[in-house]
């Protein structure tokens, strides 16, 4: 029900040899007129209608005299594939005959839980009276969530989203401007991801109006839109993938020229097309172009390349799914006057999956173009930049197979190499000390004489953009650092370009949509130091008023409303554009928003933060980054009472790394929506009851295998430990371990009690496992086990009735026989302890002492005992060779 038209009509094409010369063999016509491939499931609605095997389990008929309540789980009967399709399977008390699909007690009475993607759900109508209906629907999700409706195979209304607040809170979203002619249709329900669907009530609101013409979207180009901030292109809309709806403009890895154009100079960007609903990068076939002579008004030239032009007139193919076509380019030929752009396109070869690099030309840098082929010989990497040097040499350079590849083009014909693709090196005959940790997306530009390569490098699940410098364009490159840090996207793209006597970098970020394979281009000024090198990109905006200063001993209090100045999507984010008041309490962030403030840190150092806020919605989450790294795992963290509304609360976070200097530090909602009122940095400690998790591991008390710290991945996380510390769904562990490594934890119990201490963890299913764990030196576990349920599949391992008196404590976990993944661990009290005091200093000690910080720095000598700890913020202290909490 969901084909995609072209995929219907140029099945001749798919069907053609895949020759491995095809490129030298292209028959290329002169007239390529371009295949428009939007969804059609190719039938009328009449001839779905008429085609519908499904049974109506009730009756619902819609009228403007009264409303229409058709409850979620009164779908039609018909069986899988035909009336519904579900992944979630159940018997249930009210279908009884009906099991594959999940029905729940709950809302009204039942609900349509345990949703997932891929499910849908048909319902049969019978329209006494034509209109215009609105469909209210009665749901509830964890999360913001978007579902869509069908009529008759054909897009109803528009797409929609769950609310979003809990699975209990039940809230109505309308849908509204659906038209119904008289007669009988068939409405399908699709959700993108779980939520519990409760009943919908038809409301007619207007009458009737035909859809007119052929076109169900009815895009005009060229189009206009003007630039305010980041994210750009998100009010203009695209078709999307597989469904007869339309999406905001996603568009990602942009690359920029100035070209000039009727005696102007024009900038102009290629732009990668990230086709909504997503399914990773799997959909990205299509490109578009803007255009701007002021920076402020912008041109968009409409979708100019995709899979099926491509394939059409190149007599390439691909396998369905497959038609990737990733990261672009263009440049001008002066030789023959034409501009070239160019693609990468994943195609079929001997029955093989390949990358090659196609090029279209065209008189004019917004097209319309004409596929001439792809260029022979270069090795299947992604992402080209076409570069034209001074003396009209042309190369294009692309990523992947191990580093950055050079291929020079023939003077005289693009499509073939003037020579041997060339990987390049660093001074020491190597990528890595060309391009440090070098990852994908390069770009080239030649200012006085020499030449910046930008990359994205591996730094993290987020990329940062780093640049090399060479006085020949074969090398040797010397790496100079960081120049962006991560922007919330887990990939990083951009290139760089001089317009108007101003330098601009272009990137990407998935800030509006929250989902990284849908991203959005963003653009800031780029400047350079007097010695040529690229200044770091101040895309995160300006300290409002005086910076601040943390000097690592004293509390830091930084109120909501002073966040950083500068323009929305840098300093802040608001989807709806707007710009927050500096004059409220707080600042209220739904999903995906953000606050930035840039701080100055005296001291490097493991720190904590606590964030003064509200949930707005239940089970909200807060993650914190500095400079672009998460600090905390990318879900967020949740406010201690996580279903409470309303009232604020502390969250505690610990530790916060941060080095010496100049940093930004970001608040991001990745969850629900939070009225946001500050937060404090401080010293401190890991708290519990609470969840200490696995990488946060002490620094200066820690050991591994020396077997293996050659192959120690360390520096993701965090770079002052060589632990090996990797990414798993939602957060981070320890991996790698061996025999004999160890790590230790820093706590204070706030409370004194009795605890339950849970181990997340996992394992080599193949493997006999050993570990122990102490408190202050003493063993609360020693557990032998085989292997569990794999690598990806993690466990509780539960150490009950351990007694913690309250204060500071050491937690120890030694891997005795290994390997296994460490997660975390997380401290539940579940009774109190009798007889046992607080641990903190004796306030009638005589005499004097030195207060150390945990780290070892001196803050105060030959101190009174009485008042050793007066004026220190809240954290852990040694006093007189006492480790002490306040």
């Amino acid at each position: 029900m969901s084909n995609l038209k072209y995929r219907q009509t140029l099945g001749v094409v798919a069907m053609m040899a895949m020759l491995p010369t095809i490129a030298l063999a292209f028959d290329i016509p002169d007239e390529q007129p371009y295949v428009y491939d939007y969804y059609d499931n190719g039938m009328s609605a009449a001839d779905y209608v008429a085609s519908y095997k499904g049974v109506p389990y009730k009756t619902h008929t819609l009228s403007a005299s009264k409303e229409c309540r058709m409850q979620a789980e009164d779908f039609d009967n018909g069986g899988a594939g035909v009336s519904w399709n579900f992944n979630a399977s159940g018997a249930n008390n009210y279908r009884r005959d009906i099991t594959d699909v999940k029905i729940n007690g709950g809302g009204s009475g039942y609900v349509i839980g345990n949703v997932s993607s891929g499910d849908w759900l048909c319902y049969t109508l019978e329209v006494a009276d034509a209109g215009e209906y609105e469909l209210h629907i009665r749901m509830s999700s964890d999360q913001v969530k978007d579902l869509y409706f069908e009529i008759d195979g054909k897009a109803a209304g528009s797409i929609v989203s769950a609310p979003g607040q809990g699975w209990d809170n039940y809230s109505t979203v309308v849908n509204a401007g659906i038209m119904l002619s008289e007669g009988k249709h068939v409405l399908r329900w699709v959700p993108s991801n779980s939520m519990n669907m409760d009943y919908y009530v038809w409301r007619r609101t207007g009458d009737y109006v035909a859809a007119g013409g052929d076109d169900p979207y009815g895009f005009t180009y060229p189009r206009t839109w003007t630039y305010t901030s980041n994210p750009m292109f998100t009010e203009l809309t695209s078709p999307m993938f597989g469904v007869g709806f339309t999406s905001p403009l996603y568009t990602a890895d942009p690359s920029a020229h100035v070209w000039t154009v009727d005696g102007k100079e024009v900038l102009y960007v290629y732009a990668s097309h990230d086709m909504a609903p997503s399914q990773g990068c799997d959909r990205m076939d299509r490109y578009h172009i803007f255009s701007t002579e002021d920076m402020v008004n912008w041109t968009d030239h409409g979708e100019v390349m995709n899979a099926a032009t491509s394939n059409k007139y190149t007599g390439t193919t691909n396998n369905p799914g497959e038609e990737y076509m990733w990261a672009p380019d263009c440049n001008y030929n002066p030789h023959d006057g034409l501009y070239y752009f160019i693609y990468p396109h994943r195609i079929r070869m001997n029955g093989e999956a390949v990358w090659q690099h196609f090029l279209a030309t065209s008189p004019n840098p917004a097209g319309p173009w004409k596929c001439i082929g792809y260029i022979d010989g270069i090795p299947s990497t992604i992402d080209p930049c076409l570069f034209v040097d001074d003396d009209g040499e042309a190369y294009v350079f692309t990523s992947g197979q191990g580093g950055c590849w050079m291929t020079k083009l023939k003077r005289d014909n693009w499509l073939e190499r003037d020579g041997e693709s060339v990987k390049l090196l660093g001074v020491a005959g190597d990528v890595e000390s060309g391009f440090p940790s070098f990852h994908e997306g390069p770009w080239m530009i030649k200012k006085d004489g020499r030449y910046y390569l930008t990359y994205a490098d591996g730094y993290t699940s987020v990329n940062r953009m780093q640049y090399s410098v060479a006085d020949n364009i074969g090398g040797p490159y010397t790496p100079k650092g960081v120049f962006m840090n991560p922007m919330g996207c887990n990939t990083t793209h951009g290139s760089i370009v001089e317009f108007k006597g101003k330098w601009y970098t272009f990137y990407h970020t998935s800030d509006f949509s929250g989902n990284g394979a849908l991203r959005s281009v963003c653009y800031d000024e780029q400047t350079f130091d007097s010695e040529g090198n690229l200044n770091l990109l101040r895309n995160f905006g300006e300290a409002h008023g005086a910076i601040r200063t943390f000097d690592g001993l004293e509390p830091l209090t930084v109120k909501a409303v002073d966040y950083n100045d500068g323009k929305g999507g840098n300093a802040y984010y608001k989807r709806d554009l707007s710009v927050p008041s500096r004059d409220a309490a707080c600042v209220t962030l739904d999903n995906f928003e953000f606050l930035r403030f840039t701080l100055n840190v005296a001291r490097s150092g493991r720190y904590a933060m606590t964030i003064d806020a509200a949930n707005v919605m239940s089970e909200s989450k807060i993650a914190v980054a500095c400079d672009g790294t998460w600090k905390t795992a990318e879900s967020g963290r949740e406010l201690p009472v996580k279903n409470q509304t309303g009232n604020r609360q502390e969250l505690y976070i610990y530790p916060l790394t941060l080095e010496a200097g100049e940093h930004y530090i970001e608040l991001r909602i990745t969850r629900g929506a939070m009225d946001v009122y500050g937060f404090a940095l401080s010293t401190g400690a890991a708290y519990i009851p609470g969840t200490i998790e696995a990488e946060d591991l002490e620094a200066s008390d820690y050991k591994f295998g020396d077997t293996e710290a050659a192959d120690r991945n360390f520096g993701k996380y965090r770079d002052d430990v060589r632990v090996s510390i990797d990414s798993h769904p939602g957060g981070w562990h320890i991996g790698s371990t061996s025999s004999g490594d160890y790590y230790k934890y820093n706590f204070i119990a706030k409370e004194g009690g009795v605890y339950t201490v849970t181990t997340r963890l996992s394992d080599d299913p193949n493997a006999s496992s050993r570990l122990r764990m102490y408190i202050d030196d003493t063993r609360i576990d020693d557990w032998s086990f085989s292997g569990q349920n794999g690598w990806d599949t993690y466990f509780n391992r539960e150490v009950k009735g351990v007694e913690i008196a309250p204060g500071a404590h050491v937690l120890k976990f030694e891997v005795v026989n290994g390997p296994m993944n460490i997660d975390s661990f997380t401290f539940t009290r579940t009774g109190g302890l009798s007889g046992i005091g607080d641990v903190a200093a004796d306030a009638s000690a005589a005499g004097f002492v030195d207060v150390y910080s945990v780290d070892g720095r001196l803050l105060k000598a030959k101190a009174p005992a009485h008042e050793a700890l007066d004026g220190l913020p809240r954290g852990i202290y040694i006093a007189g060779g006492r480790k002490i909490a306040k």
